[in-house]
């Protein structure tokens, strides 16, 4: 087909609730056309707070005598950079445990509380 290394998938679909009818649709893929480029940032990390993973893990504060970053310390920025961590979200973990995105999109969204957070 024009050069182009394809097939053509024919799909018979069935309207069950009418007839044993049958209908035919084409589709064509293009598999030598480069796909959707997908952004790293979509292969992020989360924090939790495990134990004293946040605060005195990642987080000393700007006065702490552990080489720091406005409060975020240093080496665990070094090796997040050489694990090549796009990004870090904290708060993460427990609330996407209970979040559906679909509550996040649209005209109409609402607000979500975390239910495991502290009140």
């Amino acid at each position: 087909m024009n050069g182009y290394r394809a097939f053509v998938l024919l799909v018979g679909i069935s309207i069950a609730t009418f007839a044993v009818a049958a209908d035919k649709v084409a589709v064509l893929i293009d598999v030598d056309k480069a796909g959707a480029k997908i952004d790293r940032q979509l292969f992020g990390q989360f924090a939790e707070h495990l134990g004293r993973g946040i605060y005195e893990g990642v987080w000393v504060g700007p006065g702490s005598r552990i080489a720091n970053t406005r409060g975020i310390r240093n080496d665990v920025v070094a090796a997040l950079k050489e694990l090549r961590v796009p990004n870090v979200r904290w708060p993460g973990g427990c609330f996407a445990d209970e979040y559906h995105w679909r509550n996040g999109v649209g005209p109409e969204r609402r607000a979500t509380l975390n239910p495991n957070g502290v009140a």
